[in-house]
């Protein structure tokens, strides 16, 4: 069963095969082990697509500044007591008069006989 991926290429030197046979002799065993070293290049390339730029010229008015001069006003409060002549009502009570007659009593004595019977 195979499994698809990219496909890659390599270039590399060409390689060496060893053949081992052996041999069964009488005798004394000896073996011998000789490596050979190959060198494998992986080269990935990638490629990028080109950014694109776009340049937006555009024109901006700048304000201009004036310098002025600058006129401060304080207020300023001043409270003065000025008196008001002011009009009081005042209730007054005034006793009345009233002429009256006067009687004078006189003690009098009466003496009045009365008959027993």
């Amino acid at each position: 069963q195979y499994i698809a991926g990219p496909s890659s290429e390599e270039q590399a030197q060409p390689q060496i095969t060893v053949q081992r046979q052996a041999q069964v002799v009488p005798g004394q065993v000896m073996q011998q082990v000789v490596e050979i070293p190959t060198v494998q290049e992986i080269v990935t390339v990638e490629e990028i697509p080109e950014v694109q730029v776009q340049v937006v010229e555009q024109v901006v008015h700048v304000p201009k500044i004036i310098p002025q001069k600058r006129v401060q006003h304080r207020s300023v409060e001043q409270v003065v007591d000025v008196p008001v002549p002011q009009v009081v009502e005042e209730v007054v009570h005034v006793p009345k008069v009233i002429q009256q007659m006067r009687a004078q009593h006189v003690p009098v004595e009466q003496v009045v006989e009365v008959p027993v019977p």
